[in-house]
C-alpha cells in the first residue's frame, strides 16, 4: 500500500500560499527602510532603478514599481489615523488627511473604483514626471532611458507624496492642539519648501549616479523639472481658469 505523496520539490497551493504571505510580509515591512532610504541615502537606489529584480526588492529596498503603491498605502493609512475628517475640514488640510479619508472610506465600502479613482492621478503624474525626465536625457546622458526615468519618478511621487500626507497631517495637529495661534500659510510653506529639497536631492544623486552627470547638471536637471511641472500647472490654469 503506497503512502502518500511527500514530495516537498512539488508545487502546491499550500506551498505558493506560503511564499505569497510570505514575501507580501516581507514586501511590507521593507517599506520602512526604503523609505528613509530615498530621504536620506536615494543613491542607494539606483541599481533598483537600472535593473529589475525578480522578488521585487534587494534585501530590504522595494524596487519603485512595488515602493509606489505600498508606500502610498502606509502614508493613506497613518494618514487617515493621524487626523479625523472633521479635523480636516475644520483645518482646511488640502492633499493629506482629506486624500488618506477618501482611499479609506472607499477600502472600507469595498469601493475598488473609488481607491483607483483617487489614486490614479499620483500614478499619472508620475508617468508625466517620467516623461519630462526622458525629455532632459540631452543633460544627463543616455542611460537616462523612458524606463529609467518612469522607475525614478516612482521613487520620488511616492516618498514626496507620503511627506505631504505626514506633514499636513502633522500640521492640523499642531493647529488643534495649539493654545495660541498657528500661521498655516508659514508652515504649509516650510512643508513645500522641504518637498523641493527633496525633489532636488532625491534627482541629484539619480543623475549622478546613473547618468554620471556633473554636479552643475545633476542640480540643474530637477530645477528645470520643477520649472515645467509649474510653468505646466499656471499655464493650464489660465487656459482653463
Amino acid at each position: 500500500m503506497s503512502g502518500p505523496d511527500l514530495d516537498l520539490e512539488k508545487a502546491n497551493a499550500i506551498g505558493g500560499l506560503d511564499r505569497l504571505l510570505t514575501n507580501s510580509g516581507l514586501a511590507v515591512i521593507a517599506v520602512i527602510p526604503t523609505l528613509g532610504t530615498a530621504f536620506l541615502m536615494p543613491w542607494r537606489l539606483a541599481s533598483l532603478i537600472t535593473h529589475d529584480e525578480p522578488d521585487g526588492r534587494k534585501g530590504f529596498l522595494l524596487s519603485p514599481g512595488a515602493f509606489l503603491p505600498l508606500a502610498l498605502f502606509l502614508a493613506f493609512l497613518i494618514g487617515a489615523g493621524l487626523s479625523s475628517p472633521e479635523l480636516a475640514s475644520t483645518n482646511g488640510a488640502f492633499l493629506g488627511p482629506q486624500l488618506a479619508f477618501k482611499v479609506s472610506s472607499a477600502a472600507g465600502e469595498g469601493d475598488i473604483w473609488g481607491i483607483v479613482g483617487a489614486v490614479l492621478p499620483i500614478y499619472v503624474f508620475s508617468l508625466g514626471l517620467g516623461v519630462v525626465g526622458r525629455c532632459l536625457t540631452f543633460m544627463i546622458g543616455e542611460a537616462w532611458t523612458m524606463r529609467v526615468s518612469i522607475r525614478a519618478a516612482f521613487y520620488f511621487v511616492a516618498t514626496a507624496t507620503t511627506w505631504i500626507i505626514l506633514s499636513t497631517a502633522m500640521i492640523d495637529i499642531l493647529r488643534s492642539n495649539s493654545n495660541g495661534p498657528i500661521d498655516y500659510v508659514t508652515l504649509s510653506s516650510l512643508s513645500a519648501l522641504i518637498m523641493a529639497f527633496i525633489w532636488i536631492w532625491t534627482y541629484f544623486w539619480f543623475v549622478r549616479t546613473i547618468g554620471k552627470a556633473s554636479i552643475l547638471v545633476a542640480v540643474a536637471v530637477p530645477i528645470v523639472m520643477i520649472g515645467s511641472i509649474l510653468g505646466t500647472i499656471a499655464t493650464v490654469g489660465i487656459v482653463f481658469g
